[in-house]
């Protein structure tokens, strides 16, 4: 608001005018319901893919038709098709919010710069993103945050205070949790195999620190061996020799589930011809491995 001070013979009289610079009460209201909604879309996904939509009644919701973009790492992420599905599903129960969905092609930086800055041709009011490698993701995310539109990121941490909400799982948490529950998860089973992926990241190394710490108070099931392996590829490798040469061993832990969600059509079959008791477990919440259980593949 600004206000002006005329006199007029002696008598003075003020004169408010709303001010061309800056958000008015209404435009906060607006911003702050869309950056609720925005958080609460990404929540979801989170939380569970399948659960119904959240209700946003008790937060502030955005005006009619407010559009927010909801951008993937890469085309191919396995976790791309959970991350959609759980978005559309929230919005399916907010009318008052449009979602454009887009995901680059290719896994790099460039791609995914130029996919946020063709979607922001479209005016969203907000962007959830998901950022599956803070590097990768650092330029696009920029490319949001000068045009001083909301940013809600969705897995890893980009270190902004502009960023108006974070919304990630707590990995480490989940690795302990998988470590203090072993001879549970085992049923019976009494030695397992680890395939992890310390160094890769730092979280990578605080989710393998976090297991390891816990699964050595679980007395009722044995480490037979471990490998290491930073990408899917040599972690399927790793799988196959593990498994043939411990053809006995009862269970598998994987402390990143790339492996099962890129590999190839039979290869859990191939598997189970080298060791056809063995149960695995996964660090992960993608939901395209749940269809799995109870199969041939997945016992």
């Amino acid at each position: 608001m600004r206000c002006d001070r005329e006199n007029h013979g002696g008598a003075l009289s003020v004169r408010c005018l709303p001010s061309p610079r800056g958000p008015t009460r209404q435009s906060w209201q607006r911003l702050r319901g869309t950056a609720v909604a925005t958080y609460l879309l990404a929540l979801t996904v989170v939380t569970g893919c399948e659960r119904s939509p959240k209700p946003v009644g008790e937060a502030p919701v955005a005006a009619q038709g407010v559009r927010i973009a909801i951008v993937g790492a890469y085309e191919n992420d396995p976790r791309w098709p959970g991350i959609r599905g759980g978005a559309e599903r929230f919005l399916t129960g907010v009318p008052s919010l449009v979602g454009d969905f887009a995901a680059p092609p290719q896994e790099t930086s460039d791609s995914l710069k130029a996919t946020v800055a063709k979607i922001l041709e479209r005016r969203p009011s907000a962007v959830c993103l998901h950022v599956a490698d803070v590097e990768t993701a650092r330029a696009a995310s920029e490319l949001v945050l000068s045009s001083q539109i909301v940013l809600v990121t969705l897995g890893e941490r980009l270190d902004d205070v502009r960023v108006t909400r974070q919304v990630s799982i707590d990995w480490p948490g989940g690795a302990e949790l998988l470590g203090e529950n072993l001879t549970r998860i085992a049923a019976g089973r009494k030695s397992y195999l680890l395939v992890h992926d310390r160094g890769r990241t730092p979280m990578a190394t605080r989710n393998y620190q976090r297991f390891t710490a816990a699964a050595q108070g679980q007395y009722g099931v044995t480490l037979l061996q471990e490998e290491e392996a930073v990408s899917p590829e040599p972690a399927t490798q790793r799988i196959a020799e593990l498994l043939g040469r411990f053809s006995h061993a009862g269970l598998l832990v994987t402390l990143n589930a790339d492996a099962w969600l890129r590999a190839r059509a039979g290869w859990q079959r191939d598997l189970r011809a080298l060791n056809r008791e063995f149960r695995f477990v996964a660090l992960s919440s993608a939901p395209t491995l749940w269809a799995r259980l109870g199969t041939p593949e997945a016992p």
